[in-house]
C-alpha cells in the first residue's frame, strides 16, 4: 500500500510538472507575441515620450489596443495559473512524504527504511520542480512586467488627457509600430 501511495504522489507531480510546463510554453509564446508587436527588432532602448514627439498628425495604427490589451489580460492570467501551480509543487512533496509516514504499521528496519525513502523522493520531487519553475518564472516575469508597463503608459495616454481635455497626438483606438533608427 505504501508504493502505492507513493507512485500515485510522484505520478501527480508528474503530471503537475507537465501541465505547468505546457502553460509555461504558452505564456513564452504570447509573451514574446507581445513583445514583438510593442518593440521592432532593432529598439535597444528609445523613451515612449519620443514615440509621441515623432507621430505624425495623420497616422493610422496598424494594431488595435483592444486586442493588445486582450492578449496581455489572456497572458497575465495563465501567468497566474502557472504561479499558482509552481506553488503547490513544494505541498505536494510534503503531502508524499506525509502519506509515507503515516503508512507505517510495523516498526521493523525495512519498512521504516523503505518508507523514508519514499517519503525523500516525493519531497525532492516536489522541491526539484518548484525550483524549476521558479527559475523559469524569474526568466519571464521581467519581459511580461515590461509588456504590462508599456500596455498601461499607451493606454493612459491612449485618450483624453484629463487635465487639458484634448486628445494626444491622434492615437485614438490603436497602436504605433515605430522604428527606433528614427529617434537615434
Amino acid at each position: 500500500m505504501t508504493i502505492f501511495n507513493f507512485f500515485i504522489i510522484n505520478f501527480i507531480i508528474l503530471l503537475a510538472f507537465l501541465f505547468n510546463f505546457f502553460i509555461y510554453a504558452k505564456v513564452w509564446i504570447g509573451t514574446k507575441k507581445i513583445q514583438k508587436t510593442l518593440r521592432t527588432q532593432d529598439a535597444k532602448h528609445v523613451d515612449v515620450s519620443e514615440i509621441y514627439k515623432n507621430l505624425s498628425k495623420d497616422y493610422e495604427p496598424k494594431i488595435s489596443f483592444k486586442n493588445l490589451e486582450n492578449d496581455s489580460r489572456k497572458i497575465n492570467k495563465v501567468f497566474d495559473l502557472y504561479i499558482s501551480i509552481t506553488s503547490i509543487f513544494p505541498l505536494l512533496g510534503i503531502l508524499g512524504t506525509v502519506l509515507s509516514f503515516i503508512k507505517i504499521t510495523d516498526f521493523t528496519y525495512e519498512i521504516i527504511s523503505n518508507n523514508f525513502s519514499n517519503a525523500l523522493s516525493s519531497t525532492l520531487f516536489g522541491l526539484s520542480a518548484a525550483i524549476f519553475f521558479k527559475v523559469l518564472e524569474g526568466i519571464i516575469s521581467g519581459t511580461i512586467e515590461d509588456n504590462n508597463y508599456i500596455i498601461d503608459f499607451l493606454l493612459k495616454n491612449n485618450f483624453k488627457d484629463e487635465k487639458n481635455e484634448k486628445k494626444i497626438n491622434n492615437w485614438t483606438y490603436g497602436f504605433c509600430r515605430y522604428n527606433a533608427n528614427s529617434f537615434i
